[in-house]
């Protein structure tokens, strides 16, 4: 019953996403959000959702092991998994001004996470430090793409129009995004506490099973997005 467990949660945390993510884009634009700040915003947290729930979770049940095998295992997912799929199906053009410069940002947020883990823990301070690089990435990214970088803007509001597809009410768009948001809720909770029991049951450590299978769960999204 464990594995329907998980399974039923990796549904929950997919559907949930969807509907989270189209459900704060057709709220955002109701208010008359712009789609470059949707795009940044909203639809960049809510794409990540699954991740952040499950790690919060996680932590909250004292799984420390398995919140940060799942962020290790989705970045991994991302970049090697996904990136390499679509790469398989059609090429990719990567000399655009907007990717070299958010590659560059992914590559330095990587060498910051590796160096806090060789200091052997991830602690409150590296917490706000991480956070705190994260908001100002969003902040200069906004005025940088606000005053002239129209390429890298257009990414962005083209994501946006990708998710402006509920009808303009706002009652749905509520509902569609406090629905997702308790899909996502309830599946991460039932996903970490599934994928604990597993790891017990196959004496592997929760490392190992964030790392791959709730890793490669919450990677789905992502990668049926690439292809």
């Amino acid at each position: 019953m464990v594995y329907f467990q998980v399974i039923a949660g990796f549904v929950l945390l997919l559907g949930g996403a969807e509907f989270l993510v189209r459900g704060a884009v057709a709220v955002a634009n109701r208010m008359n959000i712009s789609p470059l700040v949707i795009g940044m915003t909203v639809i960049a947290f809510g794409t990540s959702a699954p991740e952040l729930m499950v790690s919060l979770n996680a932590a909250l049940s004292n799984s420390q092991a398995l919140a940060l095998g799942n962020v290790v295992g989705s970045n991994i997912a991302n970049v090697l998994l996904i990136l390499g799929t679509a790469g398989l199906i059609a090429p990719i053009a990567t000399t655009s001004g907007a990717l070299v410069y958010d590659g560059a940002v992914l590559l330095a947020g990587s060498i910051l996470f590796a160096g806090l883990c060789w200091l052997g823990e991830i602690s409150t301070w590296s917490g706000l430090a991480l956070l705190a690089a994260f908001f100002s990435f969003l902040g200069y990214s906004y005025w940088r793409e606000t005053h002239g970088a129209d390429e890298a803007a257009q990414f962005h509001v083209k994501e946006a129009e990708e998710y402006m597809d509920l009808p303009d009410n706002a009652w749905i768009g509520w509902g569609v995004l406090l629905a997702g948001l308790g899909g996502v809720l309830y599946g991460a909770e039932i996903l970490v506490e599934g994928g604990v029991i597993i790891a017990r049951e196959a004496g592997v450590s929760e490392e190992v099973i964030g790392l791959t299978l709730i890793a490669f769960g919450t990677s789905l999204p992502e990668l049926a997005a690439s292809v």
